[in-house]
């Protein structure tokens, strides 16, 4: 007996490396929810998983799958998937997997992970990752549509039809510590928001142009570090595709839908349990006499400089010249939380370099390259 020990162990252990090397490394690339990664006020009752494995091994074949969905990360730590544990799915898909557990509540952050079961193996658990919701419905909102329903007297709806950019602001404080805070808002047809002085997102051109009298996108900004005791919210909006360019012009006739506006709720969950909304309202105060004189899709943009607000998007700025926010027409399509990619700011480069073909991103899906000039003029010569 003595003498068959070391062989029988030598055996355990070649047997030990051989499924060690036959698994090899499997894990995981990008985790989704409907197609994007994180994706921010879904408005989606249902929303599909995804996912990409990765490995050193050629040949890897998922055979089951098992999601765990949790209300927060700490359980989702502790392996206790409290608003749904799919089990083990017999299956090789890997994308679109359809959401099937306990109902979804708006302006919630969920988080997820998944394990794979393979032809060489059970993976780890992924690392966790998380979506939010938007407000999922009509009867959610409380802001109220602000702007003007009439033009005003730098504006025109003739061949070359422009309007001014809106300006919008409202202070606001806030009472307790902060535990989270979400915006979500439009502005017909694009907007530009700023929580403190700072802007709010990257993303361009937003929201996502629709036919407004069947729907209305919006978008979705996790705030909480932008808050402070006392708070500014600013947003101008311009003329997009909801004041159509080129009005009246001709045969091709745009269809216009409006003036510029904007709707908003900025909810904040406070560490005590209650709840506060800042939304827009009467409340608010605005200005169409601002620097943006005029900005289309065909045209272009007209900024006069010399009317500049300055800090007007900060605590303190005195806006007693500025008239009280009007409210205006429902453009009268549904909200519905953004389904499509940010047009996003992806890079600056002066335009003496020379190498521009070479700097060209490229993405993995059809890709629409804008330019937009920054220029800084001299007065000093």
């Amino acid at each position: 007996m003595r003498h068959l020990l070391p062989g029988r162990l030598t055996a355990t252990v070649f047997l030990l490396l051989l499924s060690m090397n036959l698994l090899g490394k499997v894990g995981f690339g990008m985790l989704t929810v409907e197609g994007r990664r994180a994706p921010q006020g879904l408005d989606e009752p249902l929303p599909r998983f995804g996912w990409q494995l990765v490995s050193d091994r050629n040949r890897v074949v998922q055979r089951s799958y098992r999601i765990l969905v949790a209300s927060s990360s700490d359980r989702l730590d502790r392996g206790e998937g409290d608003l749904w544990d799919s089990r083990t799915v017999v299956t090789d898909r890997s994308q679109y997997i359809d959401y099937a557990g306990k109902t979804l509540q708006p302006n919630t952050t969920y988080y997820w992970k998944v394990r794979v079961e393979t032809n060489r193996g059970t993976t780890e658990w992924s690392a966790p990752e998380q979506w939010s919701t938007g407000l999922m419905g009509d009867e959610h909102w409380t802001g109220e549509w602000i702007g003007t329903d009439s033009l005003g007297k730098h504006d025109d709806n003739t061949k070359f039809s422009k309007c001014t950019g809106r300006y919008f602001r409202k202070e606001f404080g806030t009472h307790g510590e902060v535990k989270r805070a979400f915006v979500h808002v439009s502005g017909l047809g694009y907007y530009t928001l700023f929580l403190n002085g700072q802007r709010v997102g990257t993303d361009r051109l937003t929201p996502a142009p629709t036919d407004f009298t069947r729907s209305v996108a919006y978008d979705s900004y996790d705030v909480t570090s932008l808050l402070e005791a006392r708070n500014a919210i600013g947003a101008v909006v311009s003329a997009g595709y909801f004041f159509a360019p080129r009005q009246q012009y001709q045969a091709n006739v745009r269809t216009s839908y409006g003036l510029p506006r904007l709707r908003l709720n900025l909810i904040i969950d406070y560490a005590d349990g209650h709840r506060e909304t800042i939304r827009t309202d009467t409340t608010w105060r605005m200005n169409t006499d601002g620097p943006l004189r005029y900005s289309n899709i065909y045209d272009g943009e007209f900024y006069d400089s010399r009317l500049e607000f300055a800090d007007w998007t900060r605590p303190g700025f005195d806006d007693g010249r500025w008239t009280a926010a009007t409210r205006c027409q429902k453009p009268g399509g549904g909200m519905r939380g953004h389904t499509s990619r940010w047009a996003v700011s992806a890079q600056a480069m002066r335009l003496r370099d020379s190498s521009i073909l070479s700097w060209l991103p490229i993405s993995p899906w059809p890709t629409v390259l804008a330019w937009r000039p920054h220029i800084t003029v001299r007065t000093d010569w």
